[in-house]
């Protein structure tokens, strides 16, 4: 009967550390593929870094100044100017930090070079127009060597209710927290923010 019992315990033993090592190998596996899709998503970064040469952004929002946000693979320039001519030149901030680069330009490749995400989902003729001023966003983005694209984009008609892409309200929040680091009182050239 003890020997019953004992090789009773052996066999669970021998089948849990084979169970055991099975799951062993599933998570190493698991943890080899999340690795294989970070350096995808890197490389993709990368990618969109190296296919994107120059972004201008010109931001006006509801105040008397022009956010000039300018991407080149050095970074992010900041410009707080009036009238897109006078700047002061505390009125300027670089941001050389990868993350916000990263994140810029994985906006600017989905909604304006790839087309992967639209800015707008619908667009009808409103019932009741407002008259207001409207946030104004103009974009000069040169890639690939030879291509460029132009394109205003009000943010808001006064004969229209438009319906945005997340996507788009999520960037443009973005570009929003981009010119208020110009805000900040620091001298450092390189910045976090929150994702």
């Amino acid at each position: 009967m003890v020997l019953k019992v004992s090789y009773n315990v052996l066999i669970s033993i021998t089948a849990l550390s084979c169970v055991q090592n099975q799951n062993n190998k599933i998570l190493d596996s698991h943890s080899e593929t999340n690795k294989i899709i970070d350096n995808i998503y890197s490389d993709e970064s990368s990618c969109i870094q190296d296919r994107i040469e120059c972004v201008v952004v010109e931001y006006w929002a509801h105040d008397a100044f022009v956010y000039i946000i300018h991407y080149s693979r050095d970074g992010l320039e900041i410009t707080r100017t009036i009238d897109k001519t006078i700047t002061i030149s505390s009125d300027k901030k670089h941001i050389s930090d990868d993350d916000i680069n990263d994140r810029f330009t994985n906006y600017i490749d989905a909604l304006f070079i790839t087309g992967s995400e639209k800015i707008e989902y619908s667009r009808s003729k409103s019932s009741d127009p407002c008259i207001t001023d409207y946030p104004m966003l103009n974009f000069l983005i040169k890639y690939g060597g030879d291509k460029s694209i132009s394109k205003a984009i009000q943010i808001g008609d006064e004969q229209y209710d438009i319906i945005y892409n997340p996507f788009f309200l999520e960037f443009y929040d973005y570009l929003d927290e981009l010119v208020r680091l110009l805000d900040q009182n620091t001298n450092d050239v390189c910045y976090t923010m929150k994702h």
